[in-house]
């Protein structure tokens, strides 16, 4: 894969030295990405590799922020899904578990990355007690000329784009208990470049930025969709071919992705459109299914991370589970080489009333079976936010 340019923001370069060059022995640097996922397609798995491919040689901390409120928005979910999701939180979950794993299958390694839902943030933003941080948002918005943004394909953007910034500086604030002191870049595609711009330098003017964050910029990836489809893993070859055949994107997108994709052949001998998409959505098929089977591969590899707590019946759900002795055993016997009959054993009890605790513990996410049939831990802590969190 050819891949496109990802390079610090001009102005931000010899800040980003700076950073570099002073940072104490076992310090990283830590990363904001935000964006919306809602399918696993190739746009997504693209800005995630782009950006392994700058940071895997870096000493880094990568924070994902994912805007569950965008993705429940969505046109795709509004057809495709909205009608047969009958919990949206667990659909939210659902997707979280999938970027985790294409997190993975691009070689980000488990303890590297963090994920974060954006409406929880904006809820600890908006309750945040000791600084009125919400009013401070709304005062660099009223600054901002809306005439200067006119590019911007949906008001809900400039809202998303410009709390970006919000949500990096204040990141400690937000999330006391993850022990960050800053945040140091800023990932972006170039469609967010010039509102993050803007909202940082009116931060900047108000006294809001003490430590300015610079700005990871990936130049664009043209952007397929057809009747609110974009080409991802769980389609077929015809599919894809179809959204690309129907897709309004001038040719000139096209050859752009067979360049990123396959940037070693010479595409100018395709002449017609049919031609053009044949070999593209061939490209963009084994794209996707490289990732879908290494996606697939890792799923029962996840390394065991903290569980984060933060809706009131979550604490509720998740202590009444831990205050048994019998989840605590299991807990700590789930390493990946004991089966139910084999903690049963362990532990004197039934395997009927083992079972009902691992489907309970699975049910909250704490552990899983593997394709052996193991018992494996999801988590080795849990973390709760009270003055933030609920």
């Amino acid at each position: 894969m050819f891949g496109v340019p990802t390079k610090i923001f001009d102005e931000d370069l010899e800040d980003f030295k700076q950073k570099v060059s002073v940072l104490k022995k076992g310090s990283k640097i830590n990363v904001l990405c935000s964006f919306t996922y809602v399918t696993p397609n190739y746009d997504v798995i693209a800005m995630l590799e782009e950006l392994y491919k700058f940071l895997k040689d870096l000493d880094c901390r990568l924070y994902l922020l994912m805007w569950d409120m965008n993705a429940l928005a969505n046109p795709y979910f509004k057809k495709y899904c909205a009608n047969i999701v009958k919990d949206k939180d667990e659909f939210i979950e659902n997707k979280l578990h999938e970027i985790k794993g294409i997190a993975r299958s691009v070689g980000f390694k488990e303890d590297e990355f963090f994920l974060y839902k954006a409406s929880d943030l904006w809820k600890r933003l908006v309750l945040y007690k000791e600084d009125n941080l919400f009013q401070e948002f709304f005062s660099i918005l009223a600054r901002l000329p809306v005439g200067d943004f006119s590019e911007f394909r949906k008001c809900s953007h400039i809202f998303q784009i410009s709390i970006d910034l919000f949500f990096s500086t204040y990141f400690n604030k937000l999330c006391p208990e993850d022990d960050i002191e800053t945040i140091d870049l800023v990932f972006s595609d170039y469609y967010k470049k010039k509102l993050y711009v803007a909202t940082r330098k009116k931060m900047m003017e108000e006294g809001l930025i003490k430590t300015k964050p610079c700005f990871l910029l990936m130049a664009p990836v043209p952007y397929v969709v057809f009747d609110e489809r974009v080409p991802e893993w769980n389609m077929d070859l015809e599919e894809i071919r179809d959204i690309l055949m129907h897709a309004g994107n001038p040719l000139e997108d096209y050859f752009k992705l067979l360049n990123y994709f396959d940037g070693k052949k010479d595409w100018s001998k395709l002449k017609s459109k049919e031609d053009v998409v044949e070999k593209l959505s061939e490209l963009v098929f084994t794209y996707l299914l490289k990732h879908k089977e290494t996606y697939l591969k890792n799923s029962n590899e996840f390394d065991e991370s903290v569980m984060s707590i933060s809706k009131p019946e979550e604490a509720n759900q998740v202590g009444s589970l831990l205050k048994s002795k019998i989840s605590l055993d299991i807990l700590l016997l789930a390493d990946g080489t004991k089966t139910i009959s084999e903690v049963s054993r362990e532990l004197k009890k039934s395997i009927a009333t083992i079972s009902s605790y691992v489907s309970k513990l699975k049910s909250q996410g704490f552990l899983r079976l593997d394709s052996a049939g193991k018992l494996k831990r999801n988590v080795k802590g849990v973390k709760i936010n009270f003055e933030a969190g609920f």
